[in-house]
């Protein structure tokens, strides 16, 4: 059997962002809260924490149509297979 190194390569490349960023972003809480000063001055970690709300909701959009994308590839190449193995007719795409 010979296999493509595209979805390994692609699954590999998810994990090691899933964990870099998660390290990323301990650490950066745990030096916040370590650092963390009296209630007045929390007021000027605002923006940071903003730009970090907007980066993990672009990332998790952009996982979340990688996903969709790869489900949709696997489902179609599975179905066309099964269609093949049946004699069933598909629609070219």
């Amino acid at each position: 059997m010979i296999y493509s190194s595209i979805p390994l390569a692609t699954v590999a490349t998810h994990i090691l962002t899933t964990v870099c960023l998660t390290v990323l972003v301990t650490r950066t809480i745990a030096r916040s809260y370590i650092a963390l000063p009296p209630s007045q001055d929390t007021r000027l970690r605002e923006p940071s924490r903003n730009r970090h709300v907007k980066t993990f909701i672009a990332l998790a959009g952009i996982s979340f149509l990688s996903a969709t994308y790869h489900a949709y590839t696997f489902s179609s190449l599975s179905y066309r297979v099964w269609a093949a193995e049946r004699g069933v007719k598909v629609p070219q795409a």
